[in-house]
């Protein structure tokens, strides 16, 4: 009988030893397959990258999504009936929060495609486009939460209808979907052994007190212009200071060099005008 032989799969001993040890220095020693950590570097960050992109584009729709919910919720007849939270201060709180949040996810989706120097994004413009990621869903959570206040305030508006359990519904998908992104946001962020916590969480008060705040309010000051002018302005400030709140209890304080907006869009216009250039 014929003795085992080794490359009776095509694979002698020695390569597959010499297979081993090269996934073993990929896997371990972050070293590549061209025979130096270089290459192995260059892939993470490229996939680091794309994966930022990803995500700052998911980030953007989801807050494109919450516009079409608030104009919905607002606009469409049978559904503007039964909506406890279309009038002011929480409109004011909707009106504001899809703004900002918009604005935010929009700048990072600017900054994380706009050129560089650079084949690889900054890192303080990485963190920068990580703040504006957070900003846009710290709005729609506040917001969302200010919502969800109106409907335990009011629920015979939407209580007994049919059309007003959609309400919650709705509401309540948005609140999932967001932290469900705000978890693969916070996973991408510790890939990179970034922390944004300062633990300093007394600075999130404001935001429970703005709830309470939107609880007890008089909605009977309404039936007056100033009444209803101060209500508009006190779901503006609320929204803002909430998410400025939650904002500095996650973010540190370390003072770091950044380029700004108008750096962003002149890094824009110097592409733009050297592609026309050269397809002049």
């Amino acid at each position: 009988m014929r003795s085992f032989d080794p490359y009776i799969w095509g694979l002698g001993l020695n390569d597959f030893l010499k297979v081993t040890r090269t996934i073993w220095k990929v896997w371990i020693d972050n070293e590549s397959l061209c025979g130096n950590k270089e290459c192995m570097i260059w892939d993470m960050r490229t996939q680091t990258r794309r994966s930022l992109k990803t995500l700052t584009v998911v980030v953007f729709f989801l807050t494109v999504f919450f516009i079409a919910f608030f104009d919905t919720s607002k606009n469409l007849s049978w559904l503007a009936i039964v909506n406890p939270f279309a009038d002011d201060p929480y409109d004011a709180v909707g009106s504001f929060g899809i703004q900002l949040s918009f604005f935010a996810a929009l700048l990072s989706l600017i900054r994380v495609f706009r050129p560089y120097r650079t084949e690889e994004i900054p890192p303080t413009q990485r963190l920068l486009i990580l703040h504006g990621e957070i900003v846009a869903l710290l709005s729609i959570m506040v917001t969302l939460a200010i919502d969800t206040v109106a409907m335990f305030r009011y629920p015979s508006m939407w209580l007994d209808s049919p059309s007003g359990r959609i309400l919650p519904i709705l509401i309540g998908g948005l609140i999932v979907l967001t932290a469900l992104i705000g978890l693969l946001l916070s996973r991408f962020v510790a890939g990179l052994s970034l922390s944004f916590a300062n633990r300093s969480w007394r600075r999130a008060i404001p935001f429970p007190i703005s709830l309470f705040i939107l609880a007890v309010y008089p909605s009977d000051l309404l039936e007056s212009i100033p009444g209803g002018i101060l209500s508009a302005l006190l779901g503006m400030v609320l929204l803002f200071i909430s998410t400025w709140a939650l904002a500095t209890a996650l973010f540190s304080h370390t003072v770091l060099e950044f380029e700004d907006v108008l750096d962003d869009l002149t890094s824009i216009y110097q592409s733009i005008k050297s592609r026309l250039g050269i397809a002049i």
